[in-house]
């Protein structure tokens, strides 16, 4: 089957066509794709700075409440200011998050979003009960209200936790480049978590006004130690990458304002206080103050990680979307480039069939046959010249074969010339469009094998990401069963301190009942004593009596003696017993005296039991809340782990994706070869017809 040469071009144009509209649409699909990746994880960067802000002043708003409900006076109209400030924030912030995370990804994040809005209703609702204790004196407040408010503060804080780290898990899976920027996030969070913990240990044992116990102090240093270590990661980003200012400024902020300058030696004045009740120490509330202005720098790295996670989200939805309108002015060029080549193909090989077509008829000797594309100013308007030419001296030779054979012979050797002149010239038009498109294959084909010489390196960086990434899975799991075992311990302590709170509450009960034993014994010497003076008073009487016997037996005289001498001893036993009742009534007014103290030191003890008691509470609130803390980080640990988990499996569809990419790189090439044969095909071909029109 012989393939005309219109045939051959069209072929050729469309199969280059076809190629490039394969690669731009390939490059479009994949630029929409990143496009829309992009702004889902600008959305979700935008969301997780509203949640940032929304556990700050969550967890401030928990601590400052558990204060105003053990404080008094102006300590308590403080805390209260303080608790109304950071629910006012919190209720900004809250509904703006929520609001952007509806509907989206088709609802992949609607229970997470349900269970913070389930969380912050119970938070809403314990806070009328808030208000309404802390309008009462300290002593009347229900310490269950307290224990509720915390306890729904707590979940709220683990349900924001939970949505931040499954948006970061996403953040992470679609565009990993970003994974740097959210750990700085979660690791600078952790600290800021740490030092909070520790910070509320000391508010606690100062607000009781008491000694802390050894365990307290060692919490205290942990937690300052885990908040530094915590902080390891970012230090080695900013090292690492000097474009991240901002972070590194907010790293330095945090290191002057609360791990060294005056804030660091006075903490350090105040944890010695802990230990030593003669050291001074300074009002809870004047603390709290100096917490809250400390811990704006450590904040401050997590909502400078955040942002810096949401600047870097916006710009590369930006960059996507220029490279998707890139892409449409590709794929636009490649169709037009299409027409365009199928234009010039219609236009050159239609001339040149009607040319053959008016050829043929010359060589029959149709004289009359019109020469189309005269008027070009290109390679088709030379040879129609040069065929019209031919025609003019057809019809001249015709004219003038009759008159002589050797001037028929010469207008056949002009002929020839014309011939070879047409051909020459078609030969350079049609062998420079061949060169061309042989020179564009072979370019194609290096583009080709540049493009699996990069996806072959891009395999092995993907290789060693996903070793790298398994060595970070198996360290986090490793710090995740250390803070199990952490957990642990803790609740043992929980368990330790809720029997000592039972030992310690049976011997306020104890001191109580002694009180009242001890206040009826008072009572008993009382009666005792009302009954001495009675006997006193008796014996004086009968003193009085004996006495006056005495006078009247004298003045009976000897009849008188006998009752003289009773009258007599009668008087020695009333003085006797006016002596004994006298110390009696002293005896009885020592016994009361010593009661009296008694009931004193008896009700010292059990005020001593009571605050001793509360403290106790307290203890067992503040080791809840480290354990609280402790599953908070064990949990954020097992998020940690199952992020370098996706990571690896990330990396591998990366592998996998450079397979198929070097794959379409292979056939690009293949393409491109059998491209650049077809061109010495049709160089053959027009070799060939060159060769027939010379001969002729």
């Amino acid at each position: 089957m012989v393939r005309s040469i219109r045939s051959r071009l069209t072929i050729l144009v469309l199969a280059l066509s076809l190629i490039g509209l394969g690669v731009s649409g390939w490059g479009l699909n994949t630029a929409w794709t990143n496009w829309r990746i992009a702004g889902d994880v600008s959305r979700l960067a935008a969301v997780d700075q509203l949640l940032l802000k929304i556990l700050v002043n969550a967890r401030f708003e928990r601590n400052a409440t558990a204060a105003a409900l053990v404080l008094d006076g102006a300590a308590a109209e403080a805390s209260q200011a303080m608790v109304a400030g950071y629910r006012n924030a919190l209720d900004e912030v809250l509904p703006a998050a929520l609001s952007r995370m509806d509907g989206f990804d088709a609802g992949r994040f609607d229970d997470l979003t349900k269970a913070v809005r389930t969380a912050s209703d119970g938070v809403r609702a314990t806070r009328q009960a808030v208000d309404a204790q802390m309008r009462k004196p300290a002593a009347e407040r229900d310490r269950a209200v307290a224990k509720r408010s915390m306890a729904d503060l707590t979940a709220l804080i683990a349900a924001v936790e939970a949505m931040a780290a499954a948006i970061e898990r996403h953040v992470q899976a679609s565009d990993p480049s970003l994974s740097d920027y959210v750990s700085a996030r979660v690791s600078s969070w952790t600290s800021r978590t740490l030092v909070g913990n520790a910070d509320v240990n000391i508010t606690n044992v100062l607000a009781q006004n008491r000694l802390a116990t050894p365990q307290e102090i060692r919490d205290i240093l942990v937690f300052r130690a885990q908040a530094e270590q915590a902080l390891t990661f970012v230090r080695t980003l900013v090292q690492r990458d000097s474009s991240l200012v901002g972070l590194r400024a907010a790293l330095a902020r945090a290191d002057e304002g609360y791990f060294g300058g005056a804030f660091a030696e006075k903490r350090k004045a105040v944890i010695a206080s802990l230990s030593d009740l003669a050291l001074p120490r300074p009002p809870v509330v004047d603390w709290r103050k100096d917490i809250g202005v400390a811990l704006e720098p450590v904040t401050g790295v997590s909502e400078e990680a955040v942002a810096l996670l949401s600047r870097s989200a916006d710009a590369r939805a930006a960059a996507a979307r220029e490279g998707l309108v890139g892409n449409l002015v590709l794929v636009a060029l490649a169709v037009a480039l299409t027409a365009a080549g199928l234009a010039v193909i219609a236009r050159v090989t239609g001339t040149l069939a009607r040319m053959t077509d008016v050829m043929g008829r010359l060589a029959g000797g149709d004289q009359d046959a019109a020469i189309p594309g005269g008027d070009r100013r290109d390679e088709i308007g030379a040879m129609a010249r040069a065929l019209a030419v031919f025609k003019e001296s057809l019809a001249r030779n015709q004219a003038l074969e009759a008159e002589a054979a050797l001037s028929r012979a010469g207008a056949e050797a002009q002929r020839r010339a014309a011939l070879a002149e047409m051909a020459g010239t078609f030969e350079g038009r049609i062998g420079g469009l061949v060169d061309a498109l042989s020179g564009a294959a072979s370019r194609l084909g290096g583009n080709a094998g540049t493009m699996a010489n990069a996806v072959q390196e891009t395999g092995r960086q993907a290789a060693s990401v996903a070793a790298t990434a398994r060595q970070t899975s198996s360290n986090v799991q490793m710090v995740a069963a250390s803070a199990e075992e952490m957990s642990l311990t803790a609740r043992e302590i929980a368990g330790q301190v809720a029997g000592s709170a039972d030992l310690v509450a049976t011997a306020a009960s104890d001191a109580k009942g002694t009180g009242a034993t001890v206040q009826a014994l008072e009572a008993g010497a009382q009666k005792v004593g009302e009954v001495v003076a009675l006997i006193s008073s008796i014996a004086a009487q009968t003193n009085l009596l004996a006495l006056n016997a005495t006078i009247e037996a004298a003045r009976a005289g000897e009849a008188g003696r006998g009752f003289a001498v009773v009258a007599a001893e009668v008087k020695e036993l009333a003085s006797q017993t006016a002596r004994a009742t006298d110390d009696i009534g002293e005896q009885v007014a020592q016994i009361r005296e010593a009661t009296r103290r008694a009931v004193a030191a008896v009700g010292g003890i059990g005020g001593t039991l009571d605050r001793a008691n509360e403290g106790s509470t307290a203890v067992a609130a503040a080791v809840e809340e480290q354990q609280v803390t402790m599953r908070d980080v064990a949990r954020n640990v097992t998020e940690m782990a199952q992020g370098a988990a996706a990571v690896s499996a990330s990396i591998a569809q990366v592998q996998a994706h450079a397979g198929e990419a070097g794959t379409a790189a292979d056939e690009v090439a293949t393409a491109a070869r059998r491209l650049s044969a077809d061109a010495e095909t049709l160089r053959g071909e027009v070799d060939a017809f060159l060769s027939g029109l010379r001969a002729a």
